[in-house]
């Protein structure tokens, strides 16, 4: 069984650690981020391991850094000065590989990083079951790895693979006596970035009061977002919703808390169907408030969608 470790001890385990790793030739960084910011890794990979849900994606511009960055530097509840080193980062010369547990439980932190053999390298990661609270934080790390010689990143969670990513090509020209770098991210037949299939949407603040059951509820168009939420609101949530191809659900849930469970989903591309469900935080007492959750998602125009069991 996990021990369950005291509030004060947990918060000094998960403070935030910069490392420099000279052997490994990599920096890396653990803490916990807030949840909202996992919306912002362009191209992210989610995946479940051992049962527990994780988000992984490989930061390859310097625009793309900076929209997760302040994102994450908007939420924590004081300034972290890491952050200003890790905006310098030099995509000519390296990536940022960021793993998340979206759980807001438990611990992760950087074991190694094994450089490339054949063009793939190795993040290790460490698990560690302690069972704090955090709300709305997620533990997450980060760390900016060499591109030399790297096209792909294996990476591991206590020895075992997690998630295999692609690393942009990268080709160099001379120009002007300088050395001039293009990078070239992967792209779907129609040149443009591939989505992730599910995507999910950020809550709007003042949402009107809903009475529906939890569940799930659909929205076709625009017009029908604005006219169940309000144009303002709906406005905002359809904002970047191709409606020709895509529809927004919004799922109501309820859990029991603190700590209080998180709503997950299982997508499958193959069967073209998407399954919400809340995930039960795996600790002994709790129960003392319920919480009504309502979050919103883009799915696919025709996709089956529904409310699964709690897990």
């Amino acid at each position: 069984m996990k021990r369950q470790l005291p509030g004060l001890l947990a918060a000094l385990l998960l403070l935030p650690a910069l490392g420099r790793a000279e052997e490994m030739d990599a920096q890396g960084w653990s803490g916990l981020i807030h949840k909202s910011s996992v919306d912002k890794l362009k191209g992210r990979v989610d995946k479940k391991f051992n049962g527990a849900p994780y988000s992984v994606a490989v930061i390859q511009s310097a625009d793309d850094l900076k929209a997760f960055l302040d994102t994450v530097e908007a939420r924590e509840r004081q300034k972290n000065p890491v952050w200003t080193t890790w905006r310098k980062a030099d995509f000519s010369k390296e990536v940022v590989v960021c793993v998340v547990l979206t759980t807001p439980t438990n611990k992760l932190s950087m074991k190694g990083w094994t450089a490339p053999k054949e063009g793939t390298g190795t993040l290790s990661i460490s698990w560690s079951g302690i069972e704090p609270f955090y709300g709305e934080f997620y533990p997450a790390v980060l760390v900016r790895v060499p591109v030399k010689d790297l096209k792909k990143i294996n990476v591991q969670v206590d020895g075992k693979p997690l998630a295999e990513l692609p690393v942009g090509v990268k080709k160099g020209m001379r120009q002007s006596g300088r050395e001039v770098f293009l990078v070239f991210a992967q792209k779907n037949p129609e040149g443009e970035p591939k989505k992730p299939a599910v995507r999910k949407l950020e809550t709007p603040k003042n949402l009107p009061f809903a009475t529906d059951d939890p569940g799930v509820k659909t929205f076709e168009s625009l017009e029908a977002l604005k006219k169940a939420l309000g144009e303002q609101i709906g406005a905002t949530l359809g904002k970047g919703v191709d409606f020709a191809k895509e529809q927004v659900v919004q799922v109501r849930y309820n859990t029991s808390g603190p700590p209080f469970g998180t709503l997950e989903f299982e997508a499958d591309e193959k069967k073209k169907a998407v399954e919400f469900y809340v995930k039960e935080p795996k600790v002994n007492v709790r129960g003392q408030a319920l919480k009504l959750g309502r979050e919103f998602f883009v799915v696919p125009r025709g996709w089956a969608v529904k409310k699964g069991a709690d897990r």
